[in-house]
């Protein structure tokens, strides 16, 4: 059976992946399409998102390529 993730537990994942980038709600924002309003509802927990499993895909999917961007951005400065 598939664990629920709480809303509490999105809003934790959310900030940590949106800050291991090291980036603002604004800069995130750039990068996922969430406005930076809806991101900010999201992490103060004042709404938690339809369909969540698909944001926490999306979420997932952005830092990874952006993860893979820099880390190609940082092999080509060598």
């Amino acid at each position: 059976m598939e664990e629920k993730i709480t809303q509490e537990d999105f809003a934790e994942f959310l900030y940590n992946m949106r800050r291991s980038l090291g980036l603002s709600r604004e800069g995130f924002s750039k990068l996922s399409g969430f406005s930076p309003i809806t991101l900010a509802s999201w992490e103060k927990q004042s709404v938690f998102p339809r369909y969540v499993d698909e944001k926490i895909e999306k979420i997932r999917e952005v830092v990874k390529a952006e993860l893979s961007k820099r880390r190609q951005a940082a092999k080509y400065k060598r």
